[in-house]
């Protein structure tokens, strides 16, 4: 019995599955891939934890290379945990003058520096 002919037609069906369809002796090129779903744009209603979930994998890497990534997401719940918190104004002024104090901030000037160096408003830190 005389061995039967195998060419990569009979072999394979023309669409192998793997992203490449094979039509005749030509390859075509893999359908474009649909492009990722958008991430939201940072607005006034995102939250930090909102930020932090829509980190990029290499980002996640890069704060935990550098024992950044516990703090980062510590602190992001905890501004979402007493985000809805109002305090009076006598625990208000208590709340800034610790904070000011585990900064080591003494004078206004160092309040401006401080807040310069690290980003912030002054809403942000009182």
């Amino acid at each position: 019995m005389p061995a039967e002919d195998v060419t990569l037609s009979t072999a394979l069906p023309l669409s192998a599955g793997f992203g490449t369809a094979i039509t005749g002796s030509h390859l075509a090129p893999p359908p474009a891939p649909e492009p990722p779903a958008p991430s939201p744009a940072p607005t006034a209603t995102l939250t930090e934890g909102d930020l932090v979930r829509h980190l990029s994998d290499p980002l996640w890497q890069l704060l935990a290379r550098h024992q950044l990534l516990v703090p980062l997401l510590r602190q992001s719940v905890i501004a979402e945990a007493v985000a809805e918190v109002t305090l009076g104004e006598e625990e208000r002024q208590q709340a800034q003058k610790n904070w000011l104090q585990q900064q080591g901030i003494q004078s206004p000037e160092q309040l401006v520096q401080h807040l310069t160096a690290h980003g912030m408003s002054e809403a942000d830190a009182l």
